[in-house]
C-alpha cells in the first residue's frame, strides 16, 4: 500500500468534536468537573460515587494488564508492603 494523504493529521479532532467542545464552553458546562462535584456530594449513593470515579480513573491513570505469576512446582508467595503500621511485627 501506498502513503496516505490528505485528512486530518493525527491528533487532530474532528469537527463533531471540536463543534461539542465550542458547544459546552459556551453552556459553561464542563463535564468532568460536575462528575467530580457529584462524586464528592455527601449526599451522593456510594454505588454512583464508586461508577462515576471508575469511569474518571480511567482518564487520569492508565489500565493495568492481568500478568500470569507462577511458581513453578513452588506455592507463590505474595508480601502487600503498604507502609502502614500495623503493629503485628512490633518488637515491644
Amino acid at each position: 500500500m501506498g502513503q496516505k494523504h490528505g485528512g486530518r493529521a493525527k491528533g487532530t479532532k474532528n469537527k463533531r468534536t471540536v463543534a461539542l467542545e465550542e458547544k459546552l464552553e459556551a453552556l459553561g458546562c464542563d463535564p468532568f468537573e460536575d462528575l467530580v462535584t457529584i462524586a464528592q456530594d455527601a449526599t451522593t449513593p456510594l454505588e454512583l460515587k464508586v461508577n462515576i470515579l471508575k469511569d474518571l480513573l480511567q482518564y487520569v491513570a492508565p489500565k493495568r494488564k492481568a500478568i500470569e505469576v507462577s511458581g513453578g512446582d513452588q506455592p507463590v508467595q505474595i508480601e502487600v508492603v503498604t507502609g502502614i503500621d500495623r503493629g503485628m511485627n512490633s518488637a515491644e
